[in-house]
């Protein structure tokens, strides 16, 4: 442990030598592109998930490789191609953009950071030519490729309210239609509405507050950080396990740290739960830290932190959510120390971060404010990868720098971090950028995967006919963050599945008749259809394919194999009546896993699949063997002998 702890200190101060005028003064940058999209007046609240799925490719590696894509409404979609059982660590990619500090699977090729594939309902096909993105052949070997599908190409449905600050916003999927708790403004000015830390608006998911300008409310909870200068830039958030149960934070000073508080429906705020850790609240380590976008996962609280004091300071805290004590605390400062120039030619030293952060099981994905690198730590706090400037995918680069290394002029302040789905990919907001309104993605190894742009989800209402006076205004055109939904167990299906962005667009004028206190009214939230799904692909690979059917089955099925007896193959045919995971995996007679056939998500339909008879360590040797399929509360075995 200790000689990784000094490597990783080693490589650290080398990128920071390489990269020390990255942090210089972001001046002489391109202007920020301005908003050129078509207005328009949405015309539908329906959200309608994006359902991706593909097949498993049997490939040797020689040739190109036709990907599947099977979509229920458009979408622009990337691919992306991984080695399995990859050893390689170090700098990869365009100027050493991609630091691999851990084995991992192994980037090879994607369709491009930019593009993608604009793709038509129904069954679609992406090819890939075979060579890696450095154009060399990738070889016989077993890998897999993950498919991210966003339909940006149809107006995106209103799907409710969104507050006005900076605090990130809750969409609860607990509850049918899921409630959003949205932060506003932190500020007492009068251009702000005057609103205090803990103002918050309370809406449905899919309310038309376009049709019907009262359809939310807002709540508060300034009692329970009643204090001068109480603020949070992680808003609110919900406690997994416990619908009455609600986290918040104190962003430094005397008083900071996490806030336990429990919903009062009746009373439209929240309480101080004061028999949690101390009186309701558990201190930061280090008072004189920043606190950021907290995150809950599982039974732990995590926490971004950073300081730009005299000895600059990066860490990432975890808390018990149980007790709210500091379990583990992380260092990341070699990742997110800057070094400046001044007035005289000194080289001072500050905190870029993080600010952002996001977590699943494999780990936490985070970025800063003021800072080119994205970085991936396992739950040990371990760095598993780091993105580097170099590959158009959350960079930050002045003049200075790109004079220096060749690299082109960007700007980019890494916003709101999400980890996808199926934790394959991380999505965030480059805010500040110079490319204009995009979300932008890294994939498995931190390899930049793909940009989104989303002028086209932009509205403005105009003069509705229902009698109120509602006038919405562009303000700069930018995106600030989002959120990927799908749940609410991790990785499960739902009908509320997507990306919920913010919209620049505010409400300032309601109908004459409303109150003056509301008159700071909320922004636009909209759905992107998002999916994300991933398949196998390479030698000893069994492809799924889908069987032409009269329509949907009524219930599950697994038919016996044919030929049976066979040699050298044979096929399994089953149907599965609604969407979920299957499970198809063939065992010998002493109850030993041989070969997985099936394990993946699929849409409601008749399927077959072969088996070539080769197991996990070769080939197949003649005898009975088993083959179960679990779907659903489902399962069947049936039997099917090899004859040589």
């Amino acid at each position: 442990m200790k000689l990784q702890k000094i490597l990783l200190v080693a490589l650290a101060v080398a990128v920071m030598a390489v990269g020390s005028a990255y942090a210089q003064e972001l001046t002489g940058l391109p202007s920020q592109p301005q908003f050129e999209g078509e207005y328009y007046v949405p015309t539908s609240t329906t959200i309608n998930p994006l359902i991706i799925t593909t097949q498993d490719i049997s490939w040797d590696g020689s040739g190109s490789v036709t990907f599947n894509v099977n979509l229920n409404q458009r979408a622009r979609v990337w691919v992306a191609v991984y080695r399995k059982g990859s050893t390689e660590t170090g700098q990869r990619g365009p100027f050493g953009a991609w630091l691999r500090l851990q084995p991992q699977d192994l980037y090879v090729w994607s369709n491009g950071v930019g593009t993608g594939a604009d793709l038509e309902a129904g069954n679609n096909t992406i090819t890939w030519d075979g060579n890696d993105f450095e154009g060399n052949a990738a070889g016989p070997g077993s890998y897999e490729f993950d498919l991210v599908g966003w339909n940006i190409l149809d107006p995106a449905p209103l799907a409710g309210v969104i507050g006005r600050g900076f605090g990130d916003n809750i969409i609860d999927v607990r509850y049918d239609p899921p409630e959003v708790f949205s932060q506003e403004y932190e500020r007492d000015a009068p251009q702000y509405g005057g609103h205090r830390m803990g103002d918050m608006m309370y809406s449905h998911l899919g309310d038309d507050f376009i049709g019907n300008p009262n359809a939310w409310e807002r709540w508060d909870y300034n009692n329970v950080m009643d204090f001068e200068g109480a603020r949070t830039l992680s808003g609110i958030r919900a406690d997994p396990e416990d619908k009455e149960a609600y986290f918040t934070s104190h962003r430094s000073g005397e008083r900071a740290g996490i806030y336990k508080m429990t919903i009062n429906r009746a009373g439209k705020s929240w309480d101080l739960d004061t028999d949690w850790a101390d009186n309701g609240y558990a201190a930061v380590a280090d008072p004189s830290i920043q606190m950021y976008q907290m995150e809950i996962w599982e039974n732990t609280i995590i926490n971004p932190n950073w300081s730009s004091a005299d000895v600059p300071a990066s860490s990432i805290e975890v808390f018990d959510k149980a007790s709210g004590e500091v379990t583990q605390q992380f260092d990341i400062s070699e990742w997110f120390t800057n070094v400046g120039v001044d007035e005289e030619g000194n080289e001072p030293l500050s905190a870029g971060g993080p600010g952002n952060l996001s977590a699943g099981p494999s780990g936490i994905w985070t970025s800063g404010w003021a800072s080119t690198n994205l970085i991936k730590l396992d739950w040990d706090g371990n760095i598993i990868w780091v993105n580097r400037a170099g590959d158009l995918v959350g960079d930050r680069v002045t003049y200075e720098t790109a004079a220096e290394t060749g690299l082109a002029v960007e700007s980019s302040y890494p916003i709101r971090f999400n980890n996808d789905i199926n934790q394959n990919s991380a999505i965030f907001s480059p805010r500040h950028n110079s490319l204009g309104n995009v979300y932008s993605a890294l994939g498995r190894d931190g390899t930049g995967f793909y940009h989104i742009f989303v002028d086209a989800a932009t509205v403005v209402p105009k003069d509705p006919s229902n009698g109120t006076n509602i006038l919405m205004i562009q303000q700069d055109g930018y995106r600030t963050g989002g959120s990927a939904l799908r749940g609410p167990n991790y990785g499960s299906r739902g009908k509320w599945d997507g990306f919920y962005t913010e919209s620049n667009l505010e409400l300032v004028s309601l109908t004459k008749n409303q109150a003056t206190d509301t008159k700071f009214g909320p922004k636009a939230m909209f759905h992107l259809p998002y999916d994300a799904v991933s398949g196998k692909l390479g030698t000893g690979v069994t492809a799924v394919e889908e069987v032409e059917s009269a329509g949907t089955p009524d219930s599950y099925s697994l038919s016996d194999a044919y030929p049976n007896p066979f040699n050298p193959e044979t096929t399994i045919e089953f149907s599965v009546p609604v969407d979920g995971y299957v499970k198809v995996d063939v065992y010998n007679t002493a109850g030993q896993l041989v070969s997985s056939l099936v394990d993946k998500e699929l849409s409601a339909g008749a399927y077959k699949t072969t088996w070539d008879a080769m197991t996990q360590d070769g080939q197949a040797s003649s005898g009975v063997y088993f083959y179960r399929m679990e779907a659903g509360d489902f399962t069947d075995t049936r039997s099917m002998t090899l004859l040589k």
